[in-house]
């Protein structure tokens, strides 16, 4: 792919994020608006206000209809690109799928089920290609569309208006259950339901009997809502910390085993694949000239200088021959940047490791900006640390092997020595509940615990997005614009900082709160940086099902493990290399349209235990 090619291709991307991320905003504020006119009828039920409240199921009734189209036009845009990005879907065939999705809801607009279905087939019938396309698209999201046609006839008008007969009675204290069971059949997010609605909403917004007074509670018994409603919770408090703290020694964390012997070896080895690797370009006509190289603890790279009249594009196409010649996983540079030099990666044959006390120890841990995460350690074993506020958020993906939850666990035995709780406030997202288990009943964390259930984590999540707007709120009245600015006002109550990871993020997209917990995701990565929240997302799934253009977008600093095929790396960090990292903690880490190889310092369980271990003891 050419430079024009591939600036056309991210324009692309960059508009779908645009698209995606304006859809979603859209559902995120009809969720609100829908939820709050649910409570607001509740209030004129409970007061016995006849107008105020069919008022309220009028203006329901608009925000449902509102939020459904908005969810249909999510999945029709969604699955549309899909097929695109795949190439299995023209723009010929696109075109036919619109008019096809417009001729549905001019059906059902009429309500006739049966009939939709059949100028739905009948449209695809002329697109047989189309037709296969979709079908194996909703088949790799477990969609079917005739099961889902037929689940949506088989209820009835009258079934309908049966659950929702309401009788006016004396007893206030059964209404919540009528009307949890009112917001429960008109919403179109419970857990059935499918990602493509051919029942158009203005079905149930026409429901008759809806519009009516107040009459009884429905006969019919209610069943558990999976949607959580929380009672009021005093943010504040739940996301601050008082009380005296006192850092861990390092002498809880293991020295290096670094020495003169091992490095000896390793450049040895390397000033032998030097030659090789210079005799293997000589064989297909691309003369070279090695100008340095250095020996790194994982990897080291060779800087080679190229004749005027040779291409990027000549040494690029040989890359795999290159691998077999020498034996060992090369990633190529071209060029360095910043420098007018090729750059090959190749893979140590004695490894060295990189611990984390070293890191903790080094200069670069002397400054905390306000607040740095440790990262890992480059080529010439200088730490690198990042500043929180310029990440803001961290999407770290990579299969089982790579070093990823030893990175993540890196991460948060570097906060605890680094900064106390009143400072940093954690909380941690584990369904596993073997990586974060270890953590319950450390001070840093949110509630003393770890949230490995999905209601959990949905609550907390919630509570996350409260305490963002809850903040935004008080810079408000302060005149600040930040949470460093009312630190800095605010010396004897400053804002601790939050820092909410999440391992292994595909379990939750495939929850049955996968939607809302998507929107509230969006939402801190979109807006929570400026009062001090920040995310850390884990996965060792990258397909674009898990992170999607939106998160992409938001996530500008992303971390890259050893993966599966370049696919996969492309889609973290949008090239091509994190197939060919050597595992155990060998990372990209790609942060504003730069790519760095570093890597991640090691802490073995046995450090992390007992550094556990003397924090409860001693704090």
């Amino acid at each position: 792919m050419n430079f024009k090619d591939y600036k056309k291709d991210l324009m692309k991307k960059a508009e779908r994020a645009k698209v995606e991320n304006e859809i979603n905003n859209a559902i995120y504020a009809l969720t609100k608006k829908r939820d709050q006119y649910i409570e607001k009828a509740r209030d004129a039920y409970k007061s016995g206000n006849k107008s105020m409240y069919a008022a309220y199921v009028s203006l329901l009734k608009n925000a449902i209809f509102n939020l459904n189209q908005t969810q249909d036009l999510q999945a029709n845009y969604t699955i549309a690109n899909d097929l695109l990005e795949m190439q299995q879907l023209n723009k010929k065939a696109l075109k036919t799928m619109t008019g096809i999705m417009k001729d549905v809801y001019k059906t059902c607009s009429k309500i006739n089920i049966k009939e939709s279905e059949a100028v739905f087939n009948k449209a695809l019938s002329k697109q047989t290609d189309t037709s296969m396309q979709l079908k194996e698209v909703l088949k790799n999201n477990q969609i079917s569309f005739s099961s889902s046609v037929s689940q949506i006839s088989d209820v009835t008008d009258d079934e309908i208006n049966d659950l929702l007969q309401i009788e006016v009675k004396k007893q206030e204290d059964k209404i919540d259950d009528s009307l949890d069971m009112l917001e429960k059949e008109l919403s179109i997010e419970k857990p059935q339901q499918k990602k493509i609605q051919l029942l158009d909403v203005e079905e149930k917004a026409h429901i008759s009997g809806f519009d009516d007074e107040p009459k009884d509670e429905p006969k019919t018994e209610s069943k558990k809502n999976p949607v959580i409603e929380q009672e009021n919770v005093d943010t504040e408090k739940l996301f601050s910390y008082e009380g005296n703290y006192t850092f861990p020694p390092l002498s809880l964390l293991n020295d290096d085993n670094r020495n003169s012997e091992t490095a000896i070896k390793n450049k040895e080895d390397i000033e032998k694949i030097v030659k090789i690797l210079e005799n293997k370009l000589a064989e297909f006509g691309i003369k070279v000239k090695t100008e340095n190289y250095i020996v790194g603890s994982t990897f080291s790279r060779i800087e080679l200088s190229l004749q005027s009249s040779t291409s990027l594009a000549q040494i690029a196409k040989y890359e795999q021959d290159i691998t077999m010649a020498l034996s060992r996983k090369v990633r190529l540079l071209l060029p360095i940047e910043g420098k007018d030099l090729i750059g090959v990666e190749v893979e140590n044959a004695n490894r060295e490791g990189v611990v984390l006390k070293n890191m903790l120890t080094s200069d670069e841990a002397s400054s905390k900006y306000p607040m740095t995460l440790n990262i890992g350690t480059d080529i010439e074993y200088k730490s690198k640390f990042m500043k929180l506020d310029g990440l803001p958020h961290l999407l770290v993906a990579g299969t089982t092997g790579s070093g990823k939850s030893c990175f993540i666990h890196s991460l948060i035995n570097g906060i605890f020595y680094r900064y106390t709780p009143s400072e940093v406030r954690l909380v941690l997202i584990d369904f596993k509940r073997v990586e974060f288990g270890p953590y319950n009943g450390v001070s840093y964390l949110v509630g003393g615990h770890i949230y490995d259930e999905h209601e959990s984590a949905f609550e907390i999540l919630e509570n996350v997005n409260a305490e963002m707007e809850r903040r935004y709120d008080v810079f408000l009245k302060n005149g600040v614009r930040n949470i460093t600015e009312y630190n800095e006002k605010n010396e004897s109550k400053k804002m601790p900082i939050i820092i909410t990871v999440i391992d292994e993020y595909a379990d939750l997209v495939g929850s049955q709160f996968a939607k809302k917990i998507q929107v509230i995701v969006q939402r801190l990565a979109q807006k929570a940086r400026a009062c001090g929240i920040h995310l850390v997302i884990a996965t060792q799934r990258p397909t674009v099902k898990v992170i999607d253009g939106v998160i992409k977008a938001n996530f500008p600093t992303r971390i890259a493990f050893s993966v599966a095929s370049y696919m996969d790396s492309m889609n973290i960090i949008d090239t091509t290399g994190a197939q060919n990292l050597v595992g155990k903690g060998d990372m990209l880490l790609a942060y504003y349209n730069k790519i760095e190889r570093l890597q991640a310092p090691f802490i073995s369980t046995e450090e992390m235990n007992s550094i556990i271990k003397w924090l409860l003891e001693n704090n």
